[in-house]
């Protein structure tokens, strides 16, 4: 498995700058164990980036669609979960987000093109556009 991350696992284009653009604190919320995380992320150069903010499902009680993974996560960054902005491209992971009480921006990957937005859920195309929509969010005092 691990032959073939290294062989074809890429980041989303575009992801590095986004992230750049946004000043705020941020975490990797995921069911994948944390070795698996980790490998990931050190394969398209975001490791370093979210080194020591990494919350997995081996450290919950239950993974997505269960809220706990974003539970967790907010609670390593120190923000109320209702202040967090969420970014995942599963349903389960959308569900989680949302579960959480999170805004939570559902990227449209082939996952998530076709799931509706609703209450604090929002699609989100285009990766390009996460900072300006971070933005947005932010300056209505609705997330931190």
């Amino acid at each position: 498995m691990e032959q073939a991350l290294r062989a074809e696992l890429t980041a989303i284009p575009g992801i590095t700058g986004a992230l750049d653009q946004i000043s705020l604190p941020s975490a990797v919320a995921s069911n994948s164990r944390h070795a698996r995380i980790r490998m990931s992320l050190d394969i398209v150069g975001l490791l370093r980036r979210f080194e020591g903010k990494i919350s997995s499902a081996e450290d919950v009680l239950a993974g997505k669609p269960a809220p706990d993974v974003y539970l967790h996560a907010a609670e390593m960054l120190g923000v109320p979960p209702h202040r967090c902005i969420a970014v995942d491209d599963s349903p389960f992971g959308v569900e989680a987000a949302h579960r959480a009480g999170m805004y939570v921006l559902a990227y449209a990957g082939p996952h998530t093109a076709s799931l509706p937005e609703r209450d604090r859920v929002f699609v989100l195309d285009d990766i390009a556009d996460l900072p300006d929509v971070v933005t947005r969010l932010t300056s209505t005092g609705a997330a931190t």
